[in-house]
């Protein structure tokens, strides 16, 4: 897996046999799925993970006002002129 606007690489993803043949990801529930040449396809599903310090913080400040602290991927980012 490579960073989106970096190009660096964050992790390899080991578990196919063979060669990959095709990548499908699904963005409701942030899973990858992989096919290979050894005739499996496996669900490549995001580690829940604790906060960092810094991430902790902030999450102190959102959960006084009201927040969550989830995994950011799963967190709205969508936000309105209204609110």
């Amino acid at each position: 897996m490579y960073a989106l606007h970096t190009g660096e690489l964050v992790t390899m993803l080991r578990g196919h046999y063979n060669n990959v043949d095709c990548c499908e990801f699904h963005p409701d529930y942030q899973e990858l799925y992989s096919g290979g040449k050894d005739c499996n396809i496996l669900a490549w599903v995001p580690v829940l993970r604790s906060p960092e310090e810094e991430e902790e913080v902030d999450n102190t400040k959102n959960n006084s006002a009201g927040g969550t602290s989830l995994n950011p991927a799963f967190q709205d980012a969508w936000s309105s002129d209204e609110d």
